[in-house]
């Protein structure tokens, strides 16, 4: 899971602000990497089984071969590791004034999109295949009135809960808004 503590320095929330939802990436988008990084192990071990068992005709020592293949077993791993662990620290975040989109694309490249709730035109849910229905995920897309022409996070879970949250969340921001536009 993601230690909220280190994201909410990333966030720099108001003192006035209030997390309404936050959420990660669905964990279905994690079952591509760890299905990549168990058949390259499966692979490994099958090879290092092979070559241990032909050390003789390859000329090479047991050991020799055996350490290699685990120190590419090891490296596999943490790659697989991080490469989940860069995937869970992707991150949306809705507060009463605010839309935060962190996107976390390796380990020292992250990128922080901020949009305030007043800038939203219409958010939209996209659920492609059965996977999606069946899990409960999509794409959530937030076009606004800035420059960027769409706000837009994948394998959201729950999207259609989210993005009635963020609908309801910007209709009040408007209520709130006109109000005290309305006492000066």
């Amino acid at each position: 899971m993601i230690n909220h503590m280190e994201t909410d320095e990333i966030l720099a929330l108001d003192e006035s602000e209030e997390i309404i939802v936050r959420t990660g990436k669905h964990r279905i988008g994690l079952i591509i990497t760890y299905v990549t990084t168990g058949v390259s192990i499966a692979a490994l071990l099958v090879i290092l089984f092979f070559a241990v068992k032909n050390s003789d005709t390859i000329g090479v020592s047991k050991s020799v071969i055996s350490v290699a293949a685990l120190s590419l077993i090891a490296l596999i791993a943490l790659v697989g590791y991080i490469s989940a662990y860069v995937y869970k620290r992707n991150e949306l975040v809705v507060t009463n004034e605010n839309i935060i989109q962190v996107l976390q694309y390796s380990l020292f490249n992250r990128q922080t999109s901020q949009l305030s709730l007043g800038k939203i035109q219409d958010v939209s849910v996209d659920q492609v295949g059965i996977l999606s229905s069946l899990f409960k995920y999509g794409t959530i897309e937030i076009e606004t009135a800035g420059e960027k022409s769409n706000f837009a996070f994948s394998f959201t879970p729950e999207p259609n809960q989210v993005a009635k949250t963020i609908i309801e969340s910007h209709e009040e921001y408007l209520r709130t808004h006109s109000q005290n536009h309305n006492r000066i």
